[in-house]
């Protein structure tokens, strides 16, 4: 979600900067969607957002349009961190009904109740996995670099990599993707599918002589990362 927002947000601003007429509501749009990012709280979508952001700063020859670029980041960032002072300090207790053997028994939700501790015991978690993830990856590269595991085999191949080497699997449901782009490619597709996503992303990344073609490159970050 967050990686998607942050591609939003870069869209938008370029939007708003090539806009000849309704470009105030691209700016509206930019805003918004920086309130949104803040409210997730999500570090890669926020790294995303913030590398896209100097690329798109850098690219940008005007600095009458780099100071509105700041300002509706800092308009978008103390909206979310408004609407982030609202939420409740302590969330309440839930619990789960599963079956096992056929019959139904109740699982108490022992997460942190603070919304501050539970935050940093999602991003533990978080973090945790997606090491698992990049590691499980890796290993599916290295067993296959040439011709990968084939089109849509990461979901099967995933778990099946992490018990036969012994990693603990800390997801409860599929997990369909890395969360990484060059990873996903190759080791589905292998060498030569990985060097044509390095092909495709240096077409992209070609800086011309204008800036609004060297500017449109920074828009696919968030979701490489």
């Amino acid at each position: 979600l967050a990686s998607f927002l942050a591609t939003g947000l870069l869209c938008a601003f370029w939007l708003a900067i090539r806009a000849s007429k309704y470009a105030s509501g691209w700016w509206l749009s930019a805003i918004l969607i920086v309130a949104g990012l803040t409210i997730t709280e999500s570090r890669t979508g926020g790294l995303g957002a913030t590398i896209g952001l100097i690329g798109l700063l850098i690219s940008c020859r005007s600095k009458r349009v780099c100071f509105f670029i700041t300002l509706a980041v800092l308009f978008g960032v103390l909206a979310g961190k408004g609407v982030l002072m609202l939420r409740p300090d302590q969330l309440k207790a839930s619990a789960q009904v599963v079956s096992s053997g056929g019959k139904l028994s109740t699982v108490t939700d022992h997460r942190p109740l603070n919304t501050d501790e539970r935050m940093e015991w999602n991003r533990q978690h978080s973090g945790a996995e997606r090491r698992v993830m990049i590691a499980g990856s890796l290993i599916m590269i290295a067993q296959r670099p040439m011709l990968g595991f084939g089109l849509g085999s990461f979901e099967s191949q995933f778990p099946l990599t992490l018990a036969i080497h012994g990693l603990r699997n800390p997801f409860t449901v599929t997990v369909a993707h890395p969360h990484n782009e060059l990873l996903y490619v190759w080791s589905e597709g292998g060498i030569l599918a990985f060097v044509g996503l390095l092909l495709c992303l240096l077409v992209l990344t070609r800086p011309f002589f204008s800036w609004r073609s060297a500017s449109s490159a920074v828009l696919m970050l968030p979701l490489l990362m």
